[in-house]
């Protein structure tokens, strides 16, 4: 009988990007069920439903170019801390609010999360992957996500 012991696998540099990202990602399967039933229940029409969407939407289409020059200036790290704890700070926010304006502030702050978290956990997924395994690693990421 051969002992063949196990090799150490070398600590992965994506590790935490991915355990942050699950950690954070639990709440939207909930979330985005929840949310229209949620604001139909506070008095919100269709046309407001749609503006907490679109306040999401909007808010990380004027801001990803800004933070991509912020990652290529002042690195992918605090951006990425960054977006956690502005999502974390999102979440809490949803158990407070019970009005219309208050679920608009909501979903800018959770699109502003969204620009600064997704934008540096690709730049960090491309900077730690090796050439050959990248697709596997961004994979990795999104399922996380998922």
């Amino acid at each position: 009988m051969i002992n063949r012991k196990r090799q150490p696998t070398p600590p992965d540099a994506l590790h935490g990007v991915i355990r942050a990202i699950f950690l954070i990602s639990l709440p939207f399967g909930i979330l985005h069920f929840a949310l229209p039933i949620y604001d139909r229940s506070i008095g919100a029409d269709a046309l407001q439903i749609g503006l907490f969407f679109s306040a999401f939407s909007i808010m990380t289409v004027l801001l990803r170019p800004i933070v991509g020059v912020g990652l290529d200036r002042y690195g992918r790290k605090p951006f990425f801390v960054l977006g956690v704890l502005i999502y974390a700070a999102s979440m809490f926010m949803f158990a407070g609010i019970n009005e219309v304006w208050g679920i608009v502030v909501e979903r800018l702050t959770q699109g502003i999360a969204s620009s600064f978290l997704w934008l540096s956990a690709s730049a960090i997924t491309a900077d730690v992957s090796r050439s050959d395994k990248r697709g596997y690693s961004f994979g990795r990421v999104e399922q996380s996500a998922s």
